[in-house]
């Protein structure tokens, strides 16, 4: 029975001491992992906050691209590097490294320039233009007037201005449902059109000399002549503006056609639609259409006063004109002409009229935003002169 007991006490002495040392170790295991999670923790802290500091740079100066070496921060440091990864999209990648405790974590962010067209409408100036009950838009929206509303338009995308909002008619109860934010300023860069100019020369198809440009696009191809009465010349769009790029300087031009691919024509004169202008794949259609079209103008894009006009038109694009609007020829004398459908989006300086008045004169509006424009654009499109993320992996 001695034995017994001795043999009993024994074995509990070894289990005992047995289960304290596993207990030991995971108390020891526990304490390694917090310490291990909390290094992580930190470390990744540390690389946000270095690329935090480093998009504040980058908002301040669009050009920085310095990055920060050896930056000591809480206890740890981070490294900042930009990267710029398309030169001609001026596309750049900021790498920040994060250390705290031997361990390193990374955050990748990818900047690309703002580009107007993202806008589905945009102005300089309201000129007294009032939205009121039943006025829906979608899609960002930024003026920098002020924001003139009767009772309760509805905004679905988010709405900026520089100075903020008046109020017409009671009830005061406008529905900003993507939010509303005033103080913003965004201003259009005088060397927008320019630009457009440039990129025309170098890759694209810039057109000197003439007074009028007549456009015609074809799917793969493009037709213009200089003269209404001459004949078309015709070339594949891939050789004719490889860059996408179209420009004539000191030229009106008139434009109709399909577009398949992605294009941008440009002028410092007035730009004239003279029939449909619709993509070849239709992105209300196909989602995954790639099809995209700007129109950029120093002066205002007017819908022609033509029979081909009187019916009604559809018009794919995204239209940008610098120290004018977007309207129709002779809104006040022209017949009713039906129904004006854009896919795309408007940023001008003020509007013009479209109609003068409806219904005797001109064209009802059914403007839809393309929502394909929140994260692309058509090539060489004015940009506002800010970076903007597109991409952040951690």
């Amino acid at each position: 029975m001695g034995k017994l007991s001795l043999l009993l006490v024994i074995g509990f002495s070894l289990l005992y001491m047995t289960m304290g040392s596993k207990s030991n170790r995971l108390s020891t295991q526990t304490i390694e992992n917090m310490a291990d999670y909390n290094a992580k923790t930190t470390a990744h802290s540390i690389a946000v906050s270095g690329v935090n500091m480093a998009c504040n740079e980058i908002f301040r100066n669009n050009a920085w691209n310095a990055g920060f070496s050896d930056m000591q921060f809480n206890d740890g440091e981070f490294d900042v590097t930009v990267q710029v990864i398309d030169p001609f999209k001026n596309v750049r990648k900021l790498t920040s490294v994060g250390t705290f405790g031997g361990i390193t974590k990374t955050v990748e962010v990818t900047f690309q320039p703002s580009r107007f067209s993202k806008y589905a409408y945009y102005s300089v100036s309201e000129s007294g233009i009032h939205w009121h009950d039943g006025d829906t838009v979608w899609g960002p929206w930024h003026s920098q007037d002020y924001i003139t509303v009767s009772q309760s338009p509805v905004f679905f995308g988010k709405v900026t201005t520089k100075k903020g909002i008046k109020y017409n008619l009671p009830p005061f109860t406008p529905k900003f449902l993507g939010g509303f934010e005033q103080g913003v300023d965004v201003q259009m860069p005088a060397t927008s059109v320019t630009d457009l100019s440039t990129m025309a020369s170098t890759g694209g198809k810039k057109f000197t000399g003439k007074d009028t440009l007549y456009l015609t696009f074809a799917g793969d191809s493009i037709k213009f002549r200089s003269r209404i009465n001459k004949p078309d010349s015709t070339f594949l769009l891939s050789t004719f503006a490889p860059n996408g790029v179209i420009y004539a300087h000191n030229a009106i031009l008139r434009l109709k056609g399909v577009i398949k691919g992605q294009y941008t024509v440009g002028s410092n004169k007035r730009i004239y639609i003279d029939n449909d202008i619709v993509y070849n794949s239709d992105p209300t259609v196909n989602p995954n259409s790639t099809d995209l079209f700007g129109i950029v103008t120093e002066m205002d894009v007017l819908v022609s006063d033509k029979p081909a006009n009187h019916n009604g038109i559809n018009l794919h694009a995204s239209i940008f004109c610098r120290t004018q609007g977007f309207g129709a020829e002779n809104p006040s004398t022209r017949p009713n002409s039906g129904q004006l459908r854009l896919l795309g989006g408007v940023q001008q300086y003020y509007r013009k009229l479209v109609s003068d008045p409806w219904p005797a004169h001109g064209f009802s509006k059914a403007y839809r935003y393309d929502e394909r424009l929140m994260i692309a654009s058509p090539p060489g499109y004015p940009g506002t002169g800010q970076l903007e993320i597109v991409s952040w992996f951690e």
